[in-house]
C-alpha cells in the first residue's frame, strides 16, 4: 500500500493573481489558463496589467483549474515555462522530478472518478493520460 502524504510536503501551492485579459499578438508577458491547458499556443498578458503579483510558471509545475472545468490539469513543459498564470488556477510547484507526472496522474484519476475523463498536457504524458495534444 502507498502511504499517503500531505499535499503540502511533496509541493509548493501557488495562485494565480493575474486576471485573464489578454491579446492574440504582440510581446509581453505570455498567458497561462485554460486555452493553454488544452493544447492552444499561450497569449499574450494585455498591457498595462499589474504583474507585481503574478506567478510565472516553471518547467514541470502541475497547473490546475479552480473554476470552470474545475479540475483540469496539465504539466508545464518548456513552451510553457516563464508565462504567467491565471487566477482562477493553481500551480503545484515540487522538488522531486518525478512528482510532476504522479501528481496529474492523480488528478486524472479523480476527475475518471467524476466521469470527466483524461486531459491534455503540456509537458511528457504519464500511462493512463488520454492526450489530445502531441506532447
Amino acid at each position: 500500500m502507498i502511504p499517503l502524504v500531505r499535499l503540502g510536503n511533496v509541493a509548493k501551492v501557488l495562485k494565480g493573481r493575474v486576471p485573464a485579459k489578454t491579446i492574440e499578438d504582440g510581446t509581453g508577458a505570455r498567458f497561462f489558463d485554460i486555452a493553454e491547458i488544452s493544447g492552444h499556443p499561450p497569449r499574450i498578458v494585455e498591457p498595462g496589467i499589474d504583474l507585481s503579483q503574478a506567478i510565472f510558471l516553471r518547467k514541470g509545475d502541475v497547473v490546475v483549474a479552480l473554476l470552470g472545468d474545475l479540475g483540469k490539469s496539465a504539466i508545464v513543459n518548456h513552451s510553457g515555462e516563464g508565462a504567467v498564470l491565471g487566477r482562477e488556477y493553481a500551480a503545484l510547484r515540487v522538488s522531486d522530478p518525478e512528482s510532476p507526472t504522479y501528481l496529474a496522474y492523480g488528478l486524472d484519476g479523480i476527475a475518471e472518478l467524476q466521469g470527466s475523463g483524461g486531459r491534455p498536457c503540456i509537458g511528457k504524458c504519464h500511462a493512463k493520460h488520454k492526450c489530445s495534444s502531441s506532447c
